[in-house]
């Protein structure tokens, strides 16, 4: 790799934290940035009877995506023992023996009622689904370098449902929600300041309409529809 990024006529990577790094460690001056987003959101289809797996919960937080070691579901999980009544967690995403791992967890904690465990949707159902919730969340783990600098896709996928993000506190996570004001962080290894965190979102209003707003605004510029014309821009620099 080292060897043919030297001879490319044009090079490109996911967020600036690895272009960064792509830059130093291989001396050539200057990478694209094209970050995984879904097409902006023009319908409101969500499966049939999906409404009926959430949670009775007044606040339902969603996680969307693997539910495996690393991603930081079960810190999340572990927080809801302080978290408020009223929130309720859906976490929706295939199965695999984790995930199940972490339904037993779940129901050995006897938050069953509040947290539920929702199959797989097809990809263009995913941000409507979100659109049944009240905030995203995006915990992830410092386990090596990728994840501690990724910008998962479903940041965007929040943002499209116009939801205010919950996140780990890492640079790329907190670069988009600091610089669109559309969430807070947290601190993934410490289950009280997740909870806190939680409860602040749910516990203020007036933050929680402007987060609402702010990501309804944010996702006129944050989707594949957008991005998408930086590739072609790119492209037709090198025809």
């Amino acid at each position: 790799k080292k060897l043919l990024i030297k001879k490319t006529d044009a090079v490109i990577t996911v967020n600036q934290s690895i272009a960064d790094i792509m830059i130093q460690e291989n001396k050539i001056p200057s990478i694209n940035i094209l970050r995984n987003m879904p097409s902006k959101s023009k319908n409101n289809s969500t499966p049939d009877n999906f409404e009926l797996g959430l949670p009775k919960c007044k606040f339902n937080l969603i996680y969307t995506g693997n539910v495996e070691l690393g991603r930081g579901v079960a810190a999340v999980i572990e927080a809801y023992k302080s978290v408020h009544l009223d929130v309720g967690l859906i976490i929706i995403g295939r199965g695999s023996a984790y995930r199940n791992k972490m339904i037993e967890k779940v129901n050995t904690l006897k938050l069953d009622h509040r947290i539920k465990f929702i199959n797989a949707v097809l990809p263009q159902e995913v941000v409507n689904v979100c659109k049944l919730t009240d905030a995203g969340v995006a915990p992830i783990k410092n386990m090596c370098k990728s994840y501690y600098l990724s910008l998962p896709n479903k940041i965007f996928e929040y943002i499209q449902a116009g939801i205010p993000v919950l996140s780990s506190d890492f640079p790329e996570m907190k670069r988009i929600i600091d610089e669109y004001n559309i969430g807070l962080t947290f601190d993934i290894e410490d289950t009280t300041n997740i909870s806190k965190v939680i409860n602040e979102l749910f516990d203020n209003n007036e933050i929680y309409k402007l987060f609402c707003e702010n990501s309804q605004n944010a996702s006129q510029y944050l989707n594949w529809n957008v991005e998408k014309s930086k590739l072609i821009d790119l492209y037709q620099q090198l025809t």
